[in-house]
Order: C-alpha cells, then structure tokens, then sequence
C-alpha cells in the first residue's frame, strides 16, 4: 500500500506538471505511478512521468501511416498482401479501408452483447490519431524511455501482426523525438495466465491458483499469441515486462504489482542495475536419445519449481507431430524432457496456452519461464 504522499521528487504530468501525491495520483495512470514510485527512490533522481493512454484501442492509432510506410518488415508484409502501397495517398486510403472493415466486426461483436449506439470510428483515423492527440505534443520533452501497456484490441490492421507494427511503432517514436536507442518496455500480453512463485508476495499476489495441465495438450494455435508478443523483445533496446504471474484480465487489479515489476525490468534493462528481470528463456535444445535436453538463458542461479510441486507444462512430440505430455526434471540449467509416447522426439514446446497456471518453471530469482516451442513438428 502506497501512503498520502507527497511525493516531491515524482512529477505527473495531467494538464500540467505536478507534485505526486494522493490527489494527483488518483487521477493518473495506476500502472505508471506504481512504476515511476519505486524507480525514483531506487535511482534517487527526479523523475517525471507523463501518461498517454486511451483504453481499449487498436495499437494503429498510435502509429501513423508514414511510420508504417517507412517500416520494411510492414511493407513486406503489406505487399504480401497484395495491397497497395506504394505512396502516402494510396497508404492513407488502404489503411483507412482496414479500419472500416476492423470498425464493422467491432460494431457487430459489440451489437451481440447488448444492444447501444453504433459504433462511430474517430475522426482523422487514418492518420493514427492518438498519436497526434496523445504523443506528438509531449515530443519536444525529454524522456529517459518508453512504458508501453496494449495489445488486447490487437492491431487494427489484417496484414500486419503485433509484433511487425509494435517494431513500426517503435522505429517510428524513437525517430520522432531523435533518439535511435531510445528504450522501449512494453507488458506482456495476455496479462496474467500463469501460476507464481510466492501467493504471499504483494507483487504476484493476484496470480492465477496454480493447476494441474489439461487431461491432452491444447491444440496448435493455442500459444501462438503469447508466442507473437514475446518476439517484441527481439527489436532493438526493447525489453518485455514479464507479466504472466501478475494477475489476469485486460484490466489487472494488481496495478501496484505491474508497476513493480516494470520498475524492476527497468532497473535492469535501461539502468544496468544487477538484477535479473526475466525468468528463463530459451536458448537451445538437442535431442539425446528418448529425450531432448533444453537449454536457458536468464538463469544465473539456475533453475527451479515452487516448493512441494513438480515440474509440468512441457510438451514434446516426434515426426507424426502429435503432441504429449511430458516428464521433465532440472539439471542446472537445463531440463531435460521425455514422454512413453515418443520414441524419437524431434520438438518441444512449454507453457503452449493463452493460459497456463499448470506451467511452473522458475529461476531461482523467482521470474517465470517465457513460453516457447522448438524443433521440427511434422
């Protein structure tokens, strides 16, 4: 719990710069206060937070359509496509066309659930215009990074995934303030989904009950959502925001436990501090016999489960690419897996579900282990 305040060396910025304290604070993002508290007293330094949110909206809107002519991955991708895109009049009008078709289906889903007004997409759409509402005026400050919360409502664009427009996002800001490095953190999506370490911990106290895994192993595309927003951290200077053992919900009530955590990622990430902020990540695997043997990154003091559990949330499947079950156990920083089923594995995944409370491989900084899958399938 967070006192009164005031707090004279956070500064908000809500209709003009301000001292934080309780009042202000109600009034501002919970997730940016949360992150920007702890942070400052860390780093003893001033530090000004400013806030450019707009809930449930499409991550288009924060980029314009000169920023996703610019980007090669998005032109690619575009031009697989088979749209249009060659100039910014033709951009404008291609990109104003996904909208409406983005715009129809929200108006249709939102009509199933309860009948209200139409849906009215906002003006100026097809020139990302929260954007210019919400960023472009803040751009002559200087800013230490970005914290960057949204993906639920996806990205508004048919041709382009989270992860492509993310990076025209990303290349796009930092060329607007002049900052090729500038540090981009942004929270993992879905928020939540996976067990903790410790239920006590005010931090993860609102994580998903750890479970047993389902009866068989979800279907393909089951992880494939959190697999899509883990390679945002494959751009330049972006870092992720582990959030699986946070607390579910498009709107998590564990506002002060996303803004630890984040504060955490950025001590380490932009700060250099000596603190791990990711639990283990793949980093390879090979196949010994019945078994293969994966190998992790972000596991300084290696590898580790909750007291009393064993470890589960693995999966591994050979040449027919049927997936099983299997039987994993640590050694150091590596665990190695194996099924009854497969006599020849050739891959492997672990934590393959929107969510997995039943996946439980920490390090031993308590951090969870990021989803993945690796190998040939079929």
């Amino acid at each position: 719990m967070l006192d009164d305040g005031p707090y004279p060396n956070l500064r908000i910025r809500a209709d003009g710069w301000h001292v934080a304290d309780a009042n202000t604070a109600r009034r501002f993002s919970g997730l940016l206060f949360a992150f920007g508290l702890p942070l400052q007293k860390e780093l003893d330094v001033p530090i000004g937070l400013i806030a450019g949110a707009a809930g449930g909206t499409a991550s288009a809107r924060w980029v314009t359509p000169g920023m996703i002519a610019d980007d090669p991955t998005c032109r690619e991708r575009i031009n697989k496509a088979g749209a249009s895109y060659t100039d910014p009049e033709s951009s404008v009008r291609w990109f104003a066309n996904e909208m409406a078709g983005y715009n129809k289906a929200l108006a249709a889903y939102r009509k199933g659930l309860r009948e209200r007004e139409p849906y009215k997409p906002p003006r100026q759409l097809d020139r990302g215009d929260l954007f210019v509402k919400r960023v472009r005026p803040v751009i002559p400050y200087a800013v230490r990074g970005v914290l960057w919360d949204q993906g639920e409502s996806g990205t508004a664009v048919d041709a382009l995934d989270q992860c492509a427009l993310t990076g025209a996002l990303i290349r796009g800001w930092r060329k607007a303030w002049g900052q090729d490095k500038l540090p981009f953190l942004y929270v993992q999506k879905p928020s939540g989904g996976g067990c903790a370490w410790d239920y006590a911990d005010p931090v993860t106290r609102e994580a998903d009950a750890f479970a047993p895994p389902p009866e068989t192993p979800n279907d393909a595309g089951a992880g494939e959502y959190r697999e899509l927003h883990i390679r945002i951290m494959s751009h330049p200077d972006t870092a992720m925001v582990v959030a699986s053992d946070l607390g579910s919900g498009v709107h998590p009530v564990n506002k002060a436990g996303y803004g630890a955590r984040a504060a955490r990622t950025a001590l380490g990430f932009v700060y250099g501090r000596d603190v791990e902020y990711y639990g283990p990540i793949y980093q390879s695997h090979a196949v010994e016999g019945r078994a293969i043997r994966v190998r992790f990154s972000h596991a300084p003091g290696g590898l580790a489960v909750p007291k009393g559990q064993t470890l589960q949330g693995f999966e591994i499947a050979g040449a027919d690419g049927v997936w099983h079950w299997a039987d994993a156990k640590i050694e150091g920083k590596t665990v190695v897996v194996s099924s009854a089923e497969v006599a020849s594995p050739t891959a492997v995944r672990y934590g393959w579900a929107q969510s997995h409370p039943w996946a439980n491989l920490f390090n031993t900084a308590r951090l969870p282990a990021l989803t993945f899958r690796a190998g040939k399938r079929d």
